[in-house]
């Protein structure tokens, strides 16, 4: 138990040292969210919508990006750390098993957070 907190801080650390040079890296590359215009399911300007997300112009888009690449690179990393220092991991499934859907999975939501962004 006192490993897994251990390694969940340290990766907490390092997405708090990355975040804001990676949100600058953002604003440079000008991953910024736009000005929306929302239409209703009959094609109609709904401009009480419009004036919610105004505020929202000119934010980065994209910051999730960064937990989702550290995670998906720090975690087999970490397993295969563990494997080499010989620190006992228990599985109720095959390992590769559950590593596989675990990833699939994580990168799966990543992928429709991402489209969501595009939009």
């Amino acid at each position: 138990m006192v490993l897994l907190l251990g390694l969940l801080l340290f990766s907490w650390l390092v997405a708090s040292i990355l975040y804001v040079p990676f949100i600058r890296l953002l604003y440079k590359w000008r991953f910024q969210r736009l000005k929306q215009k929302t239409l209703d399911a009959f094609d109609k300007r709904t401009p009480i919508f419009d004036r919610f997300h105004q505020k929202k112009a000119g934010t980065p888009v994209g910051g999730g990006l960064l937990i989702i690449v550290l995670t998906t690179v720090m975690f087999p990393l970490t397993l295969l750390l563990m494997k080499y220092f010989w620190v006992p991991i228990t599985s109720v499934y095959p390992m590769f098993s559950e590593i596989k859907i675990l990833l699939f999975t994580f990168v799966s939501f990543a992928l429709l957070g991402l489209v969501d962004d595009a939009k």
